[in-house]
């Protein structure tokens, strides 16, 4: 989609804030989806509290945030889509960080989420995916409710599909497993697919905004790809 951002700069100079925000909007329209999935995880997990947030107010925050801080390298295509994907991340971040009292730090636990990608699960009676040794585990029976809360609507999990080369026919049963087992993602994990697959950016965009190797980034993918292909 061709969009001119080089009228980015005419429109931060003459203090346009409402025309610069249309080019954005059509610049990256899909940068609200990825933040709504972000919000939803956060409240999935009880980091943060239901409905405080919107969606559309956290975007509207990162539109002020490129406008008041502009730059004119901004107006290569790369670059603007990872600066918004940074200062989403930013953001969402604070958020975590206002209500869970911690710093957030990907390095930090990328390798234990890669780890965790490789351990065995099963399908419990009530068709949720699981780590077989949780079903011994208290905890498991105590989180069931979470658990069934699904991040991904029917079309989303299309697209999910789709967009990690995923093609074989599934009914709605199956794709109810894709949605609880990407709902069940480790947060990183689907942070990386969140902007992979919703958010449209290439591997290296992906890389640039999580502040990690390029090789992490495409065994995260693939990880997670060879789970949800098990359970078709």
């Amino acid at each position: 989609m061709a969009v001119a951002l080089d009228q980015l700069k005419a429109y931060k100079e003459a203090g346009n804030l409402g025309e610069f925000n249309k080019i954005l909007i059509k610049f990256l329209p899909n940068l609200k989806e990825v933040v709504s999935l972000k919000i939803k995880q956060f409240e999935r997990n009880g980091w943060i509290p239901r409905n405080m947030y919107s969606p559309q107010e956290i975007v509207d925050e990162i539109y002020l945030k490129i406008f008041e801080n502009f730059s004119e390298e901004w107006t290569d295509p790369s670059k603007l889509k990872v600066e918004m994907f940074l200062l989403a991340g930013k953001v969402l971040d604070e958020i975590k960080e206002k209500h869970q009292g911690k710093k957030i730090s990907f390095e930090k636990f990328y390798r234990d989420e890669l780890k965790e990608l490789e351990e065995e699960y099963t399908v419990d009676a009530d068709g949720d995916l699981v780590m077989i040794e949780e079903l011994d585990d208290i905890s498991y029976h105590l989180d069931e409710y979470k658990d069934r809360i699904l991040l991904l609507d029917a079309e989303q999990t299309d697209e999910l599909l789709k967009g990690l080369d995923i093609e074989e026919e599934t009914g709605g049963e199956s794709r109810q497993e894709i949605s609880r087992a990407y709902s069940k993602l480790p947060e990183l994990s689907q942070s990386v697919i969140n902007h992979y697959v919703f958010g449209k950016l290439t591997k290296e965009e992906v890389a640039k905004v999580h502040g990690l190797p390029v090789d992490v980034i495409t065994e995260i993918i693939e990880k997670v790809k060879i789970r949800l292909k098990g359970l078709l």
